[in-house]
């Protein structure tokens, strides 16, 4: 394999105070220059993170960095990232996470020869650095498999930065994550290993995740908008029965089916605990929750009595966020 074998690819909004952090854990990895570059893209960031950027590239010339003019949101500016990376192989990063030492050099020599689409890694998940780190997800197959015979037997994970991919696979099929929305990556993780021939979990951390009080997983149930992304989520997950692959092998299509009836749940579910306008409430139901058949109590409940539903759940967002809280409290989600 000739030329760059990595582009690392970091959508950054606000990260002023955490790219270094993230950047630094890649300079220690020992990757030769010529094997990688990184791809940092600005969401239109409002504090000094490009001067960061722009600083720390002085010292790295494999940092490419590129603005984007306006506020695309983590897919958007994943896409934009891809598109001009140059390596054969993609990984994801957020800026406030950091790489596991010594797991990219590690990639890069696996990959090597081009034999996979997707190598399939571990993260773990913590809330400060003196925490212990705690992995998210270990699969059953080490298997090379096809990516319908992974998402069979292992699942699919909903993250992307758990991905060390063939660009091309992303860009030759059009599966671009959603732009301007949250939970973005759902429907693209599911839509990029459906179209690997060859798809291979190992039990190796790639990242730690740092959960911070103010990320969007924390503050997900206190936005409108966001329980909007939720249904979206779950309106794009049900085109995806559409398509051939899925549609034609029962196992497959009710796997997808499930995970769409996950994120309207959880869309419902947030919905309770938010604040907002009766009618905007009314809208989103009606423009994403009309036409599903669910078996949520819940979520029929929702769709059946829109207005009553919508009263009541202003009421409940009283009590409810107090409750998510005890949640994250005690099991660290």
């Amino acid at each position: 394999m000739d030329g760059i074998v990595l582009s690392i690819v970091i959508p950054i909004y606000n990260g002023a105070d955490t790219v270094k952090r993230c950047l630094d854990s890649i300079w220690r990895q020992g990757l030769p220059e010529k094997d990688f570059e990184v791809i940092c893209v600005d969401d239109c960031s409002t504090d000094n993170t490009r001067d960061v950027l722009f600083d720390i590239q002085k010292e790295h010339p494999q940092l490419r960095i590129f603005l984007n003019k306006e506020n695309l949101r983590a897919g958007g500016a994943r896409n934009h990232g891809v598109r001009e990376a140059k390596g054969e192989y993609i990984v994801f990063i957020d800026a406030d996470d950091l790489f596991y030492n010594g797991i990219l050099q590690f990639s890069c020599n696996y990959l090597r020869g081009g034999a996979l689409d997707v190598l399939m890694l571990d993260f773990s998940r913590q809330h400060s650095l003196s925490e212990a780190p705690k992995t998210v997800l270990n699969f059953i197959s080490t298997q090379v498999l096809s990516g319908c015979d992974f998402v069979k037997i292992n699942s699919c994970p909903f993250g992307p930065c758990k991905f060390v991919f063939r660009k091309e696979l992303m860009v030759d099929n059009d599966v671009w994550f959603c732009e301007r929305c949250c939970c973005e990556d759902v429907d693209w993780c599911l839509k990029l290993v459906l179209k690997a021939k060859t798809i291979q979990y190992l039990p190796k951390i790639i990242s730690h995740v740092i959960i911070n009080e103010q990320s969007q997983t924390a503050v997900e149930h206190k936005s409108l908008r966001t329980v909007a992304d939720k249904f979206y989520a779950g309106f794009r997950l049900m085109e995806l029965l559409d398509d051939n692959v899925v549609k034609n092998d029962h196992e497959l299509f009710n796997y997808v089916k499930s995970v769409a009836d996950l994120y309207y749940r959880q869309g419902v579910k947030y919905m309770t605990a938010c604040y907002s306008s009766s009618s905007d409430k009314v809208k989103i139901i009606r423009e994403y929750l009309t036409n599903y058949t669910s078996p949520s109590r819940l979520v029929k409940f929702a769709q059946n009595n829109p207005y009553l539903f919508s009263f009541a759940t202003n009421y409940s967002s009283c009590v409810v966020p107090f409750l998510i809280c005890i949640k994250r409290n005690l099991f660290k989600r």
